[in-house]
């Protein structure tokens, strides 16, 4: 039996930062089938818009021999930045993209694997210790800080692992601690290419949709800053002017 490995490239593209009041889009791509001379991708046909984007492949295994393949699908990385704010559309979730896939229209049984990471170490073994979930984002992960030990949040502090916070919440202004580490995720699934039949893979999940309030390249009475980019990139005429 042939044993190959399919890996989902999933491209992270952040915008830039300009403002407090602007959120950060997550880039996404799409399934790549890696170098196999058993299975080769017939087709795909790619759906996109704010709400949803769907993958639909079609695979057919050439050979006369079954393929044993392990799927990967690495979702973005994500920073817990409390002066960052990326566009999550499940926030309370591990699952922060509502990633679902299906094989032949049957669902996927997905393993989700994730490490947490702070100036490049793994302290993924640290936040389990202390019952600290590796998503950074969420109500969860502020409750577990809240509750750290004194000794502990100051190792953490140090090792750049969490950074204190300062902001009104209503009642005045106050100091707690955010998560600073990155969250490295990925899924991954058991599938068969049977021989010389075709597998429909589907995909799909909720895009990250960045957003400002505010105009970034027009001020002081002109345009200017990024406005080239962004008129290059959605068109713009003269008539926009």
């Amino acid at each position: 039996m042939f044993r190959t490995i399919l890996t989902a490239a999933l491209a992270l593209s952040v915008a830039p930062a300009l403002a407090n009041d602007s959120i950060a889009e997550l880039g996404t791509g799409g399934l790549i089938l890696s170098r196999s001379d058993a299975v080769a991708m017939e087709s795909e046909d790619l759906f996109i818009s704010q709400e949803k984007v769907t993958v639909d492949y079609v695979f057919r295994n050439n050979t006369d021999k079954d393929v044993s393949a392990i799927v990967a699908f690495p979702m973005p990385d994500i920073e817990g930045d409390p002066n960052e704010m990326p566009a999550i559309p499940e926030a309370q979730s591990d699952n922060f993209l509502g990633f679902e896939v299906t094989i032949d229209g049957v669902d996927a049984k997905l393993q989700l694997e994730q490490k947490a990471f702070a100036l490049g170490i793994d302290i993924s073994a640290d936040l389990k210790a202390q019952n600290v979930p590796l998503y950074p984002f969420g109500d969860a992960a502020k409750a577990a800080l809240a509750k750290l030990p004194k000794e502990v949040a100051e190792d953490w502090e140090n090792r750049g692992i969490i950074i204190e916070d300062t902001a009104d919440d209503g009642s005045g202004m106050k100091t707690v601690y955010a998560p600073f580490w990155q969250l490295r995720s990925t899924y991954w699934w058991r599938s068969t290419f049977p021989a010389n039949k075709a597998v429909h893979v589907s995909h799909r999940y909720k895009p990250s949709v960045g957003r400002t309030s505010s105009v970034s390249f027009f001020y002081d009475g002109q345009f200017q800053g990024q406005y080239a980019t962004y008129k290059t990139r959605y068109c713009m005429d003269d008539g926009f002017e």
